[in-house]
């Protein structure tokens, strides 16, 4: 069974770029703010993998942690909107798996996508 994957960010070019990318292979769950990311989750669908997109601000660690809260199995990718490897560490440290810096090369998301098998 092919895993499914969430794609949370408020960027709308974000949010599309990463569907044009992993829609042909993957099924997705795109949620455009935090709310809808756990609304997402708490429905039990069998997700594999989040993609998140991440600013600097309160509500990202926020939601890093209550992800880890609802899911705590899930591999969640913070999306940079910037090549700073501080905001990579940040992202780490609040509860990403990973973090892809811009810019994001197709390449790069199916392999992170296909490595990830879905979770018990």
């Amino acid at each position: 069974m092919t895993p499914t994957i969430l794609i949370v960010s408020p960027d709308e070019h974000t949010r599309e770029e990463l569907k044009k990318i992993l829609a042909p292979a993957f099924p997705l769950i795109v949620a455009e703010d935090g709310a809808q990311c756990l609304a997402a989750l708490k429905q039990k669908a069998p997700i594999a993998l989040a993609f998140i997109g991440v600013s600097a601000d309160e509500a990202t660690g926020k939601l890093f942690e209550e992800v880890r809260t609802l899911a705590p199995k899930l591999t969640v990718i913070a999306v940079g909107e910037s090549e700073s490897e501080d905001d990579a560490i940040q992202a780490v440290r609040r509860g990403a798996t990973g973090y892809v810096m811009p810019p994001h090369r197709p390449d790069d998301i199916l392999t992170l996508a296909r490595g990830v098998r879905p979770s018990a």
